[in-house]
């Protein structure tokens, strides 16, 4: 591209009080799915550096004695380890290509086992999946499931169970929900 232009993308306010020294991670992309779905034809983005003209970012930033509402804390991770109630778990991550339909699909979610000091044992799992094809980008799909399994420290178990669909046109969202196996909730939205 010989002749960048200049974008000027205005942020929604947000407030937030970041220790200094704390970095900022900018990412730019040609959609954000499935909030913004992914176009017909893909665009190119070129971020200049270097030698004029280069790309810049800026943040505002206002004294605290100026500002009127109250910030969201970032605070810093801890120093060490951090054993909370996490007690198992990992991450997801998985791409995936069909290689006769051309169908990329992106899993991402994570599992984790949860033991807080009331004596419950919670387990999560969460996954979703990203799916396109590049011949039909319209049809574009997020599937997602997560269910939770609760032992209570009553002996009590809850399992919820989630799963949801979305396109580009439709969503489609289940719940259910038992208490020692009797359901109480089990619905069906969709828009």
């Amino acid at each position: 591209m010989d002749n960048p232009e200049r974008a000027a993308i205005t942020l929604g306010p947000a407030a937030f009080a970041i220790p200094a020294g704390t970095r900022l991670r900018l990412s730019v992309a040609c959609a954000d799915f499935p909030r913004l779905w992914p176009a017909p034809v893909s665009p190119a983005i070129r971020v200049h550096w270097g030698s004029a003209p280069a790309s810049e970012v800026q943040v505002p930033v206002i004294a605290p004695e100026r500002r009127a509402d109250v910030p969201a804390q970032m605070p810093r991770p801890p120093a060490g380890p951090d054993p909370g109630w996490v007690t198992d778990g990992e991450p997801v991550y998985r791409v995936g290509q069909d290689m006769v339909t051309g169908e990329t699909a992106v899993t991402f979610g994570a599992s984790s086992r949860l033991r807080p000091p009331s004596g419950a044992d919670i387990g999560l799992d969460e996954r979703f999946t990203a799916r396109v094809r590049p011949d039909r980008p319209a049809g574009a799909a997020l599937v997602a499931r997560v269910t939770a399994q609760m032992r209570l420290a009553g002996g009590e178990r809850v399992d919820v169970e989630v799963r949801g669909t979305a396109s580009r046109t439709t969503s489609l969202l289940e719940g259910r929900v038992r208490l020692d196996g009797a359901t109480l909730l089990n619905h069906r939205w969709t828009s």
